[in-house]
């Protein structure tokens, strides 16, 4: 069945909003967090690393690769 396309009557026509205010629109000059008037600070020296022991870090090594093996069975494995 074709269709035909009727314009509707009470379709609203695009109006520009400079024609509603009178003129250009207006700049925000607002200051974000994403822009703020001036660098952030830098700190002195070098940032400390966390001191870990060779322990720790084999730990944290193999929790993640613990946790990473149980999604891989939880998605994949067949039940």
């Amino acid at each position: 069945m074709p269709y035909d396309f009727a314009e509707n009557e009470y379709e609203l026509d695009p109006l520009a909003s400079s024609a509603l205010g009178g003129g250009p629109p207006r700049k925000f000059a607002g200051i974000d967090v994403a822009d703020p008037p001036f660098p952030p600070n830098r700190p002195n020296g070098s940032v400390p690393a966390v001191p870990s022991s060779l322990f720790i870090r084999v730990l944290a090594g193999l929790i993640l690769t613990g946790i990473a093996v149980t999604l891989y069975f939880l998605l994949f494995a067949k039940h």
